[in-house]
């Protein structure tokens, strides 16, 4: 059931906007093996920036995380618009093996 839910109108609205994009304007060394990425993020049509730090490790695989606000992209609405069951901020993990 929740499958069916999440990509319905309230949550991703996935008919409408089936694709979520992100666009790197800037990717920084802050140290060794740590970079900083940061750009732009759409869903549902509203598009944020975004800034995340990423680690490089050995074998080339890039990790990291960001937050992102629920209500700023409109996930969520009508019944589910309240934080109280489903919190306004999630994380969002990431994991790429560059080849």
């Amino acid at each position: 059931e929740a499958d069916e839910e999440v990509v319905g109108k309230s949550w991703f609205n996935v008919l409408s906007y089936p694709t979520a994009t992100f666009v790197l304007e800037t990717l920084k060394q802050t140290a060794p093996g740590q970079l900083e990425a940061a750009g732009k993020l759409t869903l549902k049509g509203r598009t944020r920036d975004i800034k995340a730090p990423l680690k490089l490790s050995p074998r080339g695989v890039l990790t990291g995380n960001f937050v992102i606000r629920r209500a700023d992209y409109g996930i969520g609405d009508g019944l589910w618009s309240k934080f109280d069951v489903v919190a306004n901020d999630v994380t969002v993990n990431l994991s790429l093996s560059l080849k």
